[in-house]
């Protein structure tokens, strides 16, 4: 007998092009790990990164298809809704004009991609986190 509610991975094309991951008891969920906030830095840190739009140029997560974020930080996720998420993007994030460049809350679009991202700290959207969940043992 498992101990996990009955779930489903979603197929390589659901994760790409509608970006949730695992669907359990009706609830699509997109899971994300903590990163670096630059590529030089050795350990991850305290933001979360957002995207509006992918490196193929199509929709990023934040539009995608899932109900909930689940976020790993360390031996816990952290679930948020996703439209929650979105509405406290837009209301956060006035300036749409995109640049070449990262800064906190800020639309960026890096070199050579198509991608529209962003940056938070996680301290920024502690309002909106649902559940804590910790990893299974």
């Amino acid at each position: 007998m498992s101990l996990l509610p009955q779930s489903t991975r979603a197929t390589r094309e659901q994760d790409m092009f509608e970006h949730w991951d695992v669907e359990c008891e009706g609830i699509r969920y997109d899971v994300k790990t903590q990163k670096r906030l630059n590529r030089s830095d050795t350990e991850v840190s305290n933001v979360i990164w957002i995207e509006l739009q992918n490196v193929r140029g199509d929709i990023g997560w934040l539009k995608g298809k899932a109900d909930k974020i689940a976020i790993l930080l360390g031996a816990y996720f952290i679930i948020v809704d996703r439209e929650k998420l979105f509405s406290y993007i837009k209301e956060t994030i006035t300036n749409l004009e995109v640049q070449s460049f990262k800064e906190y809350k800020r639309w960026y679009q890096r070199r050579g991609r198509k991608d529209i991202i962003t940056y938070l700290y996680l301290s920024d959207i502690e309002h909106l986190i649902e559940q804590y969940v910790p990893l299974a043992q």
